[in-house]
């Protein structure tokens, strides 16, 4: 999967930096944001996900930061990255919109820990949605969409945040098959426009035996 929209390089970005917030480098990491920022200014986008209290228990990790930044800062932010000993990883706009690293990225949301990630037909599942005309989106965003969460969820994808799934149910009615979103409608929006043929989707128990039986894993 690496095929990309071409609409999709018409937003302005440079590179993004991403790094674990441990016990050994909580000191160093809560005073880069301040100088990066004091040079910088809101040209950089600063961004933390916090890890889940057990996870964190097993694996060390705090939190995750990300840094957004245009090209031009590039040096000075690895410069105090390197400065104060923080391993990081670096992705430039082409590779933080490679459609394999956003497959990589999609995970559970914490509000549904009990369902399950699956791998499903985009196409198949599109043409399920499709049933559901007044909350479909068109291809493109061209309808459908709330407000601009459709170019939201677009510059999102460029921070190389982790991404939660699109939440879908689907149900079985003498013999057909149809499907809802219960949450995330632009997230599969935007994924599905950028050609990737398949998306992560968080299930339920039920609907994950209804995707199965009507052959929408993939």
């Amino acid at each position: 999967m690496n095929m990309i929209n071409n609409n999709f390089h018409n937003i302005s970005f440079g590179s993004n930096y991403r790094y674990d917030v441990t016990s050994d480098n909580l000191s160093q990491s809560a005073k880069i944001e301040n100088q990066i920022y004091h040079k910088a200014g809101n040209k950089v986008s600063f961004f933390a996900d916090y890890t889940p209290f057990e996870e964190s228990v097993k694996t060390g990790v705090f939190e995750k930061v990300h840094i957004s930044a245009p090209d031009e800062y590039d040096d000075f932010i690895e410069s105090v990255l390197k400065q104060r000993n923080i391993n990081f990883v670096k992705q430039t706009k082409q590779e933080t919109l490679n459609l394999d690293n956003i497959y990589s990225r999609i995970i559970l949301s914490d509000v549904r820990p009990n369902n399950i990630l699956v791998s499903l037909d985009t196409k198949k599942v599109d043409e399920l949605l499709k049933q559901e005309k007044d909350f479909y989106i068109a291809p493109n965003g061209t309808s459908g969409t709330i407000s601009d969460r459709y170019e939201g969820v677009k510059q999102y994808l460029l921070t190389g945040r982790d991404i939660h799934a699109t939440e879908l149910y689907l149900r079985e009615n003498n013999g057909q098959l149809s499907a809802t979103i219960g949450d995330g409608r632009h997230r599969f929006a935007v994924m599905r426009d950028m050609g990737m043929p398949k998306i992560k989707i968080s299930l339920n128990k039920e609907s994950l035996f209804l995707a199965q039986k009507y052959g929408l894993v993939k």
